[in-house]
């Protein structure tokens, strides 16, 4: 109740001020809409043309005086001596009304400046609409942006990259872990900036950074194999996997290389996993005792051994 009343006041002192102004309320609403720039610059052209019309006025008020004064001397002088030449006053007739067409233009130049500076007042109040809505828009624009950047577009890309970001994180600590047993002197890590980009650091030489491009066949191999086996240790928390399967890249290793690798693969297999190793290594031939040989006959046939 006191909110309406004082509501109810409010609204009766604007309507006395503006009946004291002598301007509509839509009006008035226009005009204080304009912004503080553009009323400046409205009302500096108007004093200008106010100047100008002013200054106008003062000549011909000026121009008139003087007319008066010269027909006063007229007179005095016809008393004296007879009629004037017409030629000074027709002289001074065209002054005259060369000096009321400039006032007339002036007044003309302020009418289309009082329009113009009416039609500003129009402009200004729809562009603050339009200006709320395009905040509108923008806030709704900005929402979405934001969830772009945290998730990326419709297709998935970046949430899935991120994904595989955060399960590349927890394999490298599975494969540093096997990595220290097979080949101490190296560690795995995110190329710093990437997502699923990896590097070597060289502990033997001052935790130097490598591309894994650098290292050599036997390096490479004990990396993979580390990589593998700590994906089927990160696989294992939802799905047993009680088998591995090892494809060639025994042959790039050194003899202690070798020696280190199968004593690993030992190690797991004494863990209760079955590894399988594919090879032509002669040295694997001897330290696999339960083997599978396939003998080439010729001719495109081959002949499976179990010795």
């Amino acid at each position: 109740l006191v909110s309406s009343r004082r509501r109810r006041e409010v609204l009766g002192r604007w309507a006395a001020h503006a009946t004291t102004l002598g301007i509509a309320e839509y009006d008035l609403r226009r005009l204080l809409a304009m912004g503080p720039d553009e009323l400046k610059s409205r009302r500096v052209a108007l004093q200008h043309l106010d100047d100008a019309l002013a200054e106008a006025r003062t000549r011909l008020a000026e121009r008139q005086r003087a007319l008066a004064l010269e027909e006063v001397k007229l007179a005095r002088y016809r008393e004296h001596h007879g009629e004037l030449t017409a030629l000074s006053v027709q002289e001074l007739g065209l002054r005259l009304g060369a000096s009321e067409a400039h006032c007339r233009e002036l007044e003309e130049q302020l009418f289309q400046c009082k329009s113009t500076l009416a039609q500003a007042e129009a402009a200004a109040l729809k562009a603050g609409s339009l200006q709320e809505e395009l905040s509108r828009q923008q806030a709704v624009a900005d929402h979405w942006q934001q969830l772009s950047e945290l998730i990326g577009s419709a297709s998935g890309a970046k949430l899935r990259t991120f994904a595989q970001s955060l399960t590349l994180e927890r394999l490298l600590l599975e494969a540093n872990a096997q990595l220290g047993e097979l080949s101490p002197r190296y560690r795995l890590e995110r190329v710093p900036g990437t997502d699923l980009a990896l590097q070597v650091v060289d502990l033997d030489m001052g935790d130097e950074v490598r591309s894994v491009d650098s290292l050599s066949g036997g390096e490479s191999f004990l990396v993979s194999l580390a990589l593998a086996l700590a994906l089927s240790s990160l696989s294992s928390h939802q799905t047993q996997i009680e088998s591995l399967f090892i494809d060639e890249g025994f042959g790039t290793l050194d003899p202690d290389s070798l020696d280190l690798a199968l004593s690993s693969l030992d190690s797991l297999q004494a863990a209760g996993r079955q590894i399988g190793v594919i090879s032509h290594v002669q040295t694997l031939v001897e330290r696999i005792g339960v083997q599978i040989r396939v003998d080439a006959l010729g001719g495109g046939e081959s002949r499976v051994v179990l010795p």
